[in-house]
């Protein structure tokens, strides 16, 4: 078998029974170029921004939300001049069929400017005036009341039932009348829920001009970016966001029946989303970034991952300055080996995986991250002092980049899932650890998932005709849980030669 074919035509001569046939293959398209199409065209779409946002009307999750935990969440915010109101439905799946509890806040958002750690994001305050909780279950409801009852006295909650209000927050609004605040008891048992609305700190309000190429028409889509929750569930409370979650859709989008559902409900009638059948994780073939994703600490970027035969990967990573993706900064391609470890515990449709990279390579991209490759003059990140731009460096020999803090071999345990729709197959990878701690060890590994990548190529049919970062390479193994070690391009030649060889004089002498 042959995964790459370097020349136009290729002609292969065979005796069948005796007879010489002169066969003429022609290659087909490699699908990068359908992927890297996808890729420009996510990035071209039209993107307007205004500052401060403008935040009003209602805004909902458009499909069931995987938080660190992991937490299953449906999200419904109303913005109004006078505050905020948001209502979180928590569910005991990832589906969002059997809803264990309700949280409503209200309070007020105040946006500030422009925020210095994410470019094109909005930094804000928030305050808030009450909290309430509901839960749906005996057992839950059991629960909440043993933790209020014996860490919270101040609430003053005697009884908790299932479907009945009680309140976890209360402070007193400034009086439109007085000077001074009311003389109201106020009390935060917040903590205990492991509850906040920090993710208000942080706001970006997208308008995206959206146009089908096979129907040539084009519709209006508002998003709203809330910052990230804190992947470490212990820190939440105090976390400052610098990235975005999943975002969130006006209740009135076209199209979008989650929107619908959630519009309609409410505390005495939660929704309930309808169960799907879980299907395998396939990671075989290509998948892109499907919008200019972010990262901690204002980075952004896009993805590019190949998943080859025999448990080989390899992805490209383009980092960029701006929320369009336009600004290059620097991009990075890897490849290694991955295994698989078995179905999660904790997510039903995702499987656990073990990454271990061996190939590194970096290219800086603009004068600034030049600059600063540069001024290292080490030995543990490629050939110092010689990087240019828009030249990319093989740092595998210096055993990765401290720069980068990428050492080689590099381990990982991840988390990941497939899902499908209609049109497309997506692919969920771990969300990135907020605090930055090491996926390499296996307590560390994600609980819940980064923006999704959309595969591509002609037919989904690209498994042996991926147009690679680095030379073509396989591995072979006869179990898919075992690691295999890398071929060299040489050898690989060789084995493709012996196989045709192979072929051919069986075809000759059966």
């Amino acid at each position: 078998m042959m995964d790459k074919i370097n020349a136009q035509f290729l002609f292969i001569m065979f005796g069948i029974c005796g007879t010489w046939i002169v066969a003429e293959v022609q290659p087909r398209k490699w699908a990068e170029d359908d992927c890297q199409r996808s890729l420009r065209e996510s990035l071209a779409i039209s993107v307007k921004t205004r500052s401060p946002p403008k935040l009003s009307g209602h805004w909902t999750s458009t499909k069931c939300e995987v938080r660190p935990g992991p937490e299953f969440v449906l999200r419904k915010y109303v913005f109004r001049k006078s505050g905020f109101f948001a209502q979180l439905f928590y569910y005991a799946d990832e589906q969002c069929s059997h809803v264990t509890h309700y949280v409503s806040a209200r309070g007020k958002v105040k946006p500030l400017g422009e925020s210095w750690r994410t470019p094109g994001g909005v930094q804000s305050k928030y305050s808030l005036s009450e909290v309430k909780v509901i839960p749906y279950s005996e057992k839950k409801a059991h629960t909440f009341g043993k933790l209020v009852r014996r860490f919270c006295p101040d609430a003053k909650v005697k009884t908790v039932s299932p479907y009945r209000k009680f309140s976890i927050f209360k402070f007193p609004l400034r009086s439109k009348r007085k000077s001074t605040f009311e003389n109201l008891e106020d009390f935060d048992c917040t903590k205990l829920f492991n509850f906040t609305m920090n993710e208000l700190q942080l706001l970006r309000v997208e308008r995206k001009q959206l146009k089908s190429i096979m129907t040539k028409s084009s519709e209006k889509r508002l998003e709203l970016h809330l910052g990230d929750v804190s992947t470490e569930m212990t820190y939440r409370w105090q976390h400052v966001p610098t990235y975005y979650q999943i975002p969130l859709v006006k209740a009135k989008t076209p199209g979008c029946e989650v929107c619908s559902i959630l519009s309609s409900a409410n505390h005495r009638r939660p929704p309930a989303l309808l169960i799907s059948q879980h299907h395998e994780v396939a990671l075989s073939g290509e998948w892109v970034s499907e919008r200019c994703e972010t990262r901690p600490n204002g980075q952004f970027l896009t993805r590019h991952l190949s998943f080859l035969g025999w448990r080989s990967f390899q992805g490209v990573y383009e980092f960029y300055r701006d929320p369009d993706c336009s600004e290059a900064s620097y991009s990075i391609a890897i490849k290694g080996t991955y295994v698989l470890s078995g179905k999660s515990d904790v997510i039903p449709s995702a499987s656990e995986f073990i990454f271990e990279t061996s190939r590194l390579k970096i290219t800086p991209q603009n004068y600034q991250m030049l600059m600063y490759m540069n001024s290292y003059a080490g030995n543990k990140c490629g050939d110092s002092g010689n990087w240019k731009t828009g030249v990319t460096q093989d740092v595998t020999s210096t055993e990765g980049c401290v720069l980068l803090g990428i050492s080689l071999p590099h381990v990982e345990y991840e988390l990941m899932k497939t899902e499908y729709d209609n049109r497309h197959s997506y692919l969920y990878v771990g969300q990135r650890p907020s605090d930055y701690v090491p996926l390499s060890d296996v307590k560390n590994r994600p609980t819940s998932f980064q923006h999704p990548l959309v595969r591509c190529g002609s037919n989904n049919e690209i498994m042996h005709e991926v147009s690679p970062v680095f030379d073509q390479y396989s591995a072979y193994s006869g179990s898919d849980s075992m690691a295999v070690p890398l071929t060299s391009s040489s050898e690989q030649k060789k084995n493709q030669n012996n196989f045709i060889i192979a072929v051919v004089d069986t075809m000759c002498t059966s």
